[in-house]
């Protein structure tokens, strides 16, 4: 659709002439002044009505070529018999209307049913800010307009290719036919001359001539491929060189899971090795101990034997002079001696004993500290090695895990009061710093860790959809197998704390902006589908489509009126909910309002939708 003006002015002739002449400082001729300042093109009644079908064909045709309709609403055109069906065929159109007052007078009855929803541009208020908010609306509309005129435009051009494309591929059919006769006959010719295998360049592996694909690692050899022989060399293209490169990371895999398993039989050899050497430490220990509970018994003995000696000693120099006393005491003294030698001697040996088991436990603790250290560095390569084996889709979720530094914030709508009932009730929350996912969960994610994909629409780097809240809970327990990772689903709280910006937000309306058309995919622009995930600008952290394209899971239960009793720091929603899972963020097909940082709305936990996906979060 062509347009030829901007907007088409419904008014009343009455507050633009008097008689015949232009009322002075009229509403209309400052208008009008202000399109023109601003570029924006307009159409109206300048000469005044006509009567009869000639002017309802007139204002029909105007009205199809306009982008939208700016009624003027006064007491005078609200009992106008023309501005009504004006209205009523902009609508029927599909036309905006943006009602423009400028007077206290209310609608008609006949405009009031169709345009009563519809936000105005109070003029009487303050006449500056009303022309500069009609002109912003206005300038809005046709930005909107020239989204889907390009788009209409894209499209035509798709189907044009799409129709092109249909014949080529008959053309092709009939050259392809043609040339698969050729190709037999050349392949035959080449048996008959000894030519009958050919060598895979990309594994080596050794095909006969007649293969169209090497049965080892399935790539697809060009039609003429070793015709000539095989001692022909192969230019290395882009594709070749590519499927050489994923063969040998697949070769590389093998050997990283063979290594692998490698490394845990040693590592539960080491952890055996372990154990027996501390069972032996601890009996080592038991004997140390008992060793040196009897030390300390024989070297109380030896004490006393030798205070014994000391005695004996004394009594000897007392009886010098009696020779029977002196034979006695001198047998008695040599009899001591001897049993203090033989005890001192038990001593020494146990002496050595314990020295001997102390060594030993000392030996033990060495070789058990370097067992221990060579279990560290096995663990840390195994480590690597189990990061190395995870699939490269995975391996970038994890790289777009987003930090997000805690903080305070008023939760709920402190922006709208017509929405500040108890179900988006302002109030003030803290979170803690957590990860969440810069994207929703994609489809190629979704299928490398589930194996399939349920979604409604189909594209690799399309949101995942279709999923319910229990099975994004399976897919999260399955995540966190294969990474060793803690996923898990958002709380509401995270949730809005993230799409407003964190502690970098600038208040807007949506998550990143106050303009839907720059951060979402929603009704006004999405054609009533899910789009690639990162295609608009991202909001405060860097996080993209936090409002539109998927409404969001988020871990909490649904109830209306949680906010009243929300604890203020890191609220978990309600322990228990009859209303399901709380949504975020609007999808493709709702407007604009559903789209709002504050807006929520609850799900079964069951429900399967294509306009539901998920977004990951995590803790610190």
């Amino acid at each position: 659709m062509k347009y030829k003006y901007d907007v088409f002015i419904s008014y009343s002739r009455k507050d633009y002439v008097e008689g015949n002449k232009i009322k002075p400082s009229n509403v209309i001729s400052k208008l009008q002044k202000a399109f023109r300042q601003n570029g924006i093109s307009y159409w109206f009644d300048k000469d005044g009505i006509y009567s009869g079908d000639k002017f309802g064909g007139v204002i029909i045709e105007a009205i199809t070529k306009s982008k939208m309709l700016v009624f003027v609403s006064s007491e005078s055109s609200n009992s106008s018999k023309w501005t009504p069906g004006e209205i009523t065929e902009a609508l029927e159109q599909n036309k905006k209307v943006i009602p423009l007052r400028i007077d206290d007078s209310k609608y008609c009855e006949e405009i009031r049913v169709r345009i009563n929803y519809i936000d105005y541009v109070d003029y009487k208020k303050d006449p500056q800010t009303a022309i500069e908010g009609l002109i912003r609306s206005v300038n809005i509309e046709k930005e909107r307009i020239k989204q889907i005129v390009l788009e209409q435009e894209n499209e035509i051009k798709k189907e044009t290719a799409i129709k092109e494309i249909k014949i080529l591929v008959e053309e092709y059919k009939k050259t392809d036919f043609q040339q698969e006769l050729v190709l037999k006959e050349i392949v035959n010719k080449s048996v008959f001359i000894g030519n009958r295998t050919r060598i895979c360049p990309v594994c080596s592996n050794e095909e006969n001539i007649s293969k169209s694909f090497c049965s080892r690692c399935g790539w697809k050899f060009p039609s003429l491929y070793a015709i000539g022989g095989n001692d022909i060399t192969v230019q290395p293209t882009p594709h070749l060189m590519l499927a050489r490169a994923n063969w040998q990371v697949s070769m590389s895999a093998l050997d990283l899971k063979d290594e692998n398993k490698s490394l845990n039989t040693e590592n539960s050899e080491l952890r055996s090795t372990i154990e027996e050497g501390n069972k032996e430490i601890q009996v080592l220990a038991s004997k140390l101990s008992s060793r040196e509970h009897e030390l300390t018994i024989s070297a109380n003995t030896i004490n006393n034997l030798q205070n014994q000696v000391s005695d004996l000693r004394k009594r000897v120099s007392k009886f010098t002079n009696d020779n029977q006393t002196r034979q006695y005491t001198e047998e008695s003294f040599d009899q001591l001696m001897q049993e203090c030698q033989t005890l001192a001697y038990k001593l020494s040996c146990k002496e050595h004993d314990v020295q001997t088991m102390t060594n030993t436990i000392n030996h033990l603790n060495n070789e058990i500290s370097t067992l221990k250290d060579t279990n560290r560095k096995l663990h840390a390569e195994y480590n690597t090695l189990k990061e190395q084996l995870i699939p490269p889709v995975i391996q970038r979720l994890i790289n777009n895990m987003v930090l997000v530094e805690g903080g305070a914030f008023m939760m709920g709508n402190h922006i709208e009061k017509d929405k500040s009932s108890k179900e988006y009730l302002s109030h003030k929350v803290a979170v803690s710093t957590f990860f969440i996912g810069k994207f929703v969960v994609t489809q190629e994610e979704w299928y490398a860790v589930m194996g399939s994909s349920p979604s409604w629409f189909k594209g690799e780097k399309l949101p995942v959809e279709q999923v319910s809240w229990n099975d994004c809970q399976t897919f999260i327990t399955k995540l966190n197998k294969i990474t060793g990772k803690h996923f898990r689903l958002p709380t509401e709280a995270e949730w809005e704390y993230a799409a407003r910006g964190g502690n970098y937000t600038k208040k807007h309306l949506y998550s990143g902006s106050s303009n839907i058309y720059n951060i979402a995919w929603f009704a006004g622009n999405s054609k009533d589908s899910t789009f690639r995930v990162g295609q608009k600008s991202a909001n405060e952290l860097g996080l993209y489509d936090m409002s539109g394209n998927v409404w969001e899971w988020c871990n909490d239960y649904f109830e209306v009126d949680y906010y009243s009793k929300s604890p203020s720091d890191n609220p978990k929603g309600p322990s228990t909910g009859t209303r399901g899972r709380v949504g975020r963020g609007g999808c493709f097909a709702n407007d604009s309002d559903f789209c709002k940082v504050f807006i929520r709305s609850g799900f079964s936990q069951d429900k399967k939708s294509k306009h539901i996906g998920f977004r990951l979060a995590m803790s610190v």
